[in-house]
């Protein structure tokens, strides 16, 4: 089953490196595992 999120972007200046941050909220402990990420560079 696929689910996705769609959310807001923060835009960087162009001089510093691109990062990406994956980020799960859920109960306290919990772990979050992302098997697949895809971006896009439109």
């Amino acid at each position: 089953m696929t689910h996705r999120t769609w959310t807001g972007v923060w835009t960087l200046p162009k001089e510093q490196t691109l990062r990406i941050g994956l980020v799960s909220l859920d109960t306290a402990g919990a772990t979050a595992r992302f098997d697949y990420v895809h971006t896009y560079g439109g």
